[in-house]
């Protein structure tokens, strides 16, 4: 496939279903117009496509904790409730009213906040 072709589909064809329920695509209205819009709002008989990644700097810890202090972003770890006391599963990143924004597979301690924050930044530069 041509890479300058953007390939859009109609929900809930294409590969929508495959996607992260968190992940952006591009959205085409009536009137032409592109918006973005989460997997999970996608709504049946919508234009969507895959959103056209561009290469973003890599990020100082420095840098996902003041975006986190900028847009109010909290951590929650999240434990399977049959095992307390064990390592956390996944992590919630949250927002100021504690409503959840985005899960992350709680796999790598030490990369798992930056593996949960830069899509969101990736989202917010895009």
């Amino acid at each position: 496939m041509n890479k300058s072709i953007t390939q859009f589909y109609v929900y809930p064809d294409g590969y929508a279903d495959k996607m992260p329920i968190s992940e952006f695509v591009w959205v085409r209205a009536q009137n032409g117009d592109i918006t973005n819009k989460r997997v999970d709002e996608l709504v049946k008989g919508d234009f969507y496509a895959e959103r056209v990644p561009s290469p973003l700097p890599p990020r100082s810890a420095d840098e996902i904790l003041e975006f986190m202090a900028k847009w109010c972003l909290g951590i929650r770890y999240v434990r399977d409730p049959e095992f307390p006391g064990t390592e956390p599963i996944k992590i919630q990143v949250i927002d100021k009213n504690n409503l959840e924004i985005c899960s992350y597979p709680y796999v790598n301690t030490k990369t798992c906040i930056r593996d949960a924050i830069e899509p969101i930044m990736d989202n917010e530069e895009l």
